[in-house]
């Protein structure tokens, strides 16, 4: 195994630069096989449209400074790491029969899902049979829940770039709607204070307007603006 040679973290600009990516995927792939890298390039586009056509608000492809990992909502579905074997999350009931799992704990906002770790020069032979299985694993978890904003804005367009010049074909970047933002009231002695300290997801009284993915902001009367929260449900909407 080759020593990391990982940079340090990317700026927005470097994550924007197809260049930056360019360079940090031939240092990972130096001394594989074209096949291997072309391998990883389709399927990693073959992911992107997946997860655009079926949930293009809830996705992200990172250029991270150990390499690029794709997440599917909170869950991290392919990684790319230096010095180390390709991580797939895969459908565990739809794998092949001969995948191998590796040893990663399973992920909560993945129920049904696994991961596999392919050594580089494996790609070719194997990306193919995981597609069905990595597919399914990313729509279960896109479906469970939206990315958080950390996610959201660590997506590097740098990289939907390098794959368009690779391939020679447009790579979609994520949809993300314009969410709105909405106060709303809470109190101390019913409770709702108590609620909010202990971080558990909460049902709360929003406007008729509001959606989902739209943002809350708190107010405790008597302490001010106290928390913020997401949507994650569509709501019965009261007034």
């Amino acid at each position: 195994m080759r020593p990391s040679t990982a940079m340090p973290r990317p700026t927005a600009e470097q994550r924007s630069d197809p260049a930056a990516v360019r360079r940090m995927v031939d240092s990972i792939f130096e001394g594989a096989s074209e096949s291997a890298k072309r391998s990883y390039c389709e399927f990693l586009a073959a992911s992107i449209a997946c997860l655009s056509q079926h949930y293009p608000d809830r996705w992200g492809v990172t250029l991270r400074e150990y390499g690029v990992r794709l997440n599917a909502g909170w869950v991290e579905s392919l990684v790319l790491r230096q010095g180390r074997p390709l991580r797939v999350l895969v459908e565990r009931k739809s794998a092949p029969p001969r995948a191998s799992f590796d040893g990663h704990p399973p992920y909560r906002n993945a129920p049904g899902c696994k991961t596999v770790a392919l050594s580089l020069s494996d790609l070719p032979r194997s990306l193919t049979d995981l597609t069905t299985s990595h597919h399914e694993a990313l729509r279960i978890a896109a479906r469970a829940m939206p990315p958080p904003r950390n996610i959201r804005g660590a997506h590097s367009p740098g990289v939907t770039k390098w794959l368009s010049q690779v391939l020679h074909h447009a790579v979609p970047n994520p949809v993300h709607p314009q969410c709105q933002m909405h106060i709303v009231q809470g109190g101390v002695l019913n409770g709702d204070k108590a609620r909010l300290e202990s971080r558990r997801a909460l049902f709360w009284m929003v406007p008729k307007t509001a959606a989902k993915g739209d943002e809350l902001v708190i107010y405790i009367r008597g302490i001010g603006f106290f928390a913020t929260a997401r949507i994650t449900i569509e709501s019965a909407a009261a007034g």
